[in-house]
């Protein structure tokens, strides 16, 4: 035990006797302690300038593609609202139709005879690649088929929520553990319905391999149907830019895993897998500072990172550029490039960047507790003063106490 606490009193002692020393220089100037002070002052500031701190920020993008976990304490949150004129409404994923009307078929005449007999129908689409279509049964009349809403659960994940302009369909696949509610109108006219991977247990038709095409006419224009487990839907939606379509998509969702990219892979190896960035342009707010999203660039948040959607909404294609552009001596039609959906959203985070490459950002926007309340331009002039005052006044405490530890040495050395 001796040796070990030998070694410990030497290793300690001329750490004991630096301190000392420091004290008595301190003591006996009393100039030294206003500098230390300012020093550890200026050294404070410039930290607090530095050093990353959470910051809200704020964010308008046009994406052709998003994923988000919906996590609000709200049960049954508005997503989808109010879609009228749908040509066609696709879904694919475990359901069961129950229908109340008059059947027919036309492509096979055994099974027509006996749906003409029937004003009730079960249809059971019991795989994950079920698929079931909604169409006006004839183009004669103007389409009634009606999203009223969709209704989302708490931890409900919508993945690859995409618009594509030049076709109007929009996309999304839906996974919960809880039923999100899916509210139809099919209006007074008659619906055909095509049916894959179905099962009719009543007419004793179970796992067809062929599709069912029904033409249904509802007695009950409504239709209500429960989102279990996953579900992709597909929604061919009327022109947008000849309808209201700004509460389409009903925002204000508390959410987390905001992703603005896709994966590939090759499905031979997992690792062979490469992300594509959904982001056509854009712009994040945070504090003074803005930063611009470019297209096909990645856009990097630190956590917490996005905590809300305050508004999705359907951007239409713009409409042709009045320019005048001769090729061969023939005139050509310029187009605008085409648009996607447009997001605004909030979040909070100390850390923003952008590129294209996930993995080397080009450019970066950092948060600090002083970028709170000064301007970029201001809080660059701050940091720059301090840290000159931090090296102006080591320097200074440096040099005096070596002198005054000088001067001591030389007195202490007289007789």
């Amino acid at each position: 035990m001796k040796p070990r606490r030998n070694h410990r009193q030497r290793f300690l002692k001329p750490i004991i006797e630096s301190v000392r020393k420091i004290s008595t220089y301190l003591g006996q100037r009393r100039r030294a302690i206003l500098v230390v002070i300012l020093l550890l002052l200026s050294f404070g500031i410039v930290l607090a300038g530095i050093l990353p701190s959470r910051q809200i920020f704020e964010g308008n993008l046009v994406v052709t593609n998003l994923s988000f976990t919906y996590i609000g304490e709200e049960p049954n949150k508005l997503f989808l609202n109010n879609i009228r004129g749908i040509s066609q409404l696709e879904g694919e994923g475990n359901q069961t139709l129950i229908l109340n009307g008059r059947f027919s078929t036309p492509s096979n005449q055994a099974l027509n005879k006996q749906l003409l007999q029937r004003n009730s129908l079960t249809i059971k689409l019991p795989h994950e690649k079920s698929q079931w279509i909604i169409n006006p049964a004839t183009n004669k009349q103007p389409s009634e088929l009606k999203i009223s809403e969709l209704k989302l659960q708490t931890n409900t994940s919508i993945d690859s929520l995409s618009y594509k302009p030049y076709n109007r369909k929009l996309s999304l696949s839906i996974k919960s553990s809880e039923a999100a509610q899916l509210a139809l109108e099919l209006g007074e006219y008659p619906i055909k319905f095509t049916f894959t991977g179905y099962q009719l247990e009543e007419l004793k038709l179970k796992d067809s391999p062929e599709s069912l095409e029904l033409v249904f006419q509802p007695n009950n224009p409504q239709l209500n149907l429960s989102l279990t487990k996953l579900t992709r839907l597909s929604v061919n939606l009327p022109d947008p830019r000849k309808v209201s379509s700004e509460d389409w998509l009903w925002g204000d969702l508390a959410v987390k895993n905001v992703h603005f990219e896709q994966s590939k892979q090759t499905g031979r190896n997992v690792n062979d897998e490469k992300y594509n960035s959904t982001i056509i342009k854009g712009q994040i707010r945070m504090g003074e500072r803005e930063l611009k999203v470019e297209s096909n660039q990645f856009l990097l948040i630190s956590k917490p990172g996005i905590k809300r959607l305050l508004n999705l909404e359907v951007i239409p294609p713009k409409p042709p550029q009045e320019i005048n552009v001769q090729i061969a001596g023939e005139t050509v039609e310029v187009s605008a490039p085409p648009e996607g959906l447009e997001v605004r959203l909030v979040g909070e985070a100390d850390q923003i960047q952008v590129g294209l490459d996930r993995r080397f950002p080009v450019r970066s926007i950092k948060s600090s507790f002083l970028a709170n309340f000064f301007s970029n331009d201001v809080l660059i002039a701050i940091i720059s003063f301090f840290s000159a005052a931090v090296v102006s006044l080591l320097t200074w405490i440096v040099n005096d106490f070596l002198s005054w530890l000088s001067a001591n040495s030389q007195s202490a050395a007289k007789p």
